[in-house]
């Protein structure tokens, strides 16, 4: 009879991805089978089994107790862009994507936004559905962390603790996070946001004044492994630095060249992983 395994080869077609949650079970359930055979044709005298079916059933034990760990499968890179309102998350975002595309890197932006914009008039805001875009934002980001991509950029105003907790409460375990902190004056991001005709309620004044002053109240619980003043540092260098920091022996990335950027780090240059 044909295992589950070679069944699930048989039926997923040309894009079949085979994780050890796939292999885990099936493994177990074949050592358990020749654990009994060995055991059954050793009290049947063949002797060379003896002892056989006692280890089958050691590494069957092993695999069942090491379950978790070996289900997830290696998850890409993330970074995380966060900051206030028009500091230049999205387009920092794309830059990097770009980036990534041009060093043979396959890139995905995930920006909460998008997924608010998935909640019909009057919004995610006025419908008090902003923490549920984030808790869905999260999601999104985790499954694209399970598929065989290098780089996921999360970008969004993910400034307060249960902002925080949305993204990163289903990520694989495991995975290494990228803190990404984007600044600038209010009055230049104000004046971006003014600009910037597609935007809707970030160019009035009054609401663009309010929700910079909550992002200064957070700055200081805000992870930040790098932190960039957009006013004063173009995008091409963010990225750059980015990159370089992400992928520091690929050959299309800058190696051991000074810190020009205007960037700075608030940690110490420290990973903030999750358990």
């Amino acid at each position: 009879m044909p295992c589950a395994l070679c069944q699930a080869y048989a039926t997923a077609g040309d894009e079949v991805v085979v994780t050890p949650r796939d292999v885990v079970p099936v493994v177990v359930q074949r050592l358990l089978a020749l654990a009994d055979d060995a055991e059954t044709r050793s009290a049947a005298g063949s002797v060379d089994l003896a002892g056989h079916g006692e280890h089958y059933r050691r590494e069957a034990a092993w695999l069942r107790d090491h379950a978790d760990d070996l289900a997830e499968p290696p998850t890409a890179d993330l970074v995380v862009l966060t900051g206030p309102i028009a500091a230049g998350k999205s387009t920092t975002a794309a830059a990097l994507a770009r980036a990534a595309t041009g060093r043979n890197l396959i890139a995905v932006v995930v920006d909460v936004d998008d997924v608010a914009e998935a909640v019909a008039e009057p919004g995610a805001g006025e419908t008090g559905l902003w923490l549920s875009a984030h808790q869905a934002h999260g999601a999104l980001v985790a499954r694209w962390l399970r598929t065989p991509v290098d780089l996921v950029v999360a970008v969004g105003p993910v400034c307060s603790p249960a902002e925080r907790t949305a993204l990163l409460e289903e990520l694989p375990a495991g995975t290494a996070v990228t803190w990404v902190l984007l600044d600038a004056p209010v009055e230049t991001t104000l004046a971006r946001a003014a600009a910037d005709q597609t935007r809707g309620l970030s160019r009035d004044a009054t609401f663009h004044t309010d929700r910079h002053a909550r992002f200064r109240r957070l700055l200081d619980g805000i992870p930040a492994d790098h932190v960039f003043d957009t006013s004063t540092t173009s995008v091409n260098s963010i990225t750059d630095h980015l990159l370089a920091a992400l992928h520091p022996l690929s050959d299309t990335v800058r190696r051991g060249a000074a810190d020009d950027t205007g960037g700075a780090s608030r940690s110490g240059g420290q990973r903030f992983d999750v358990p």
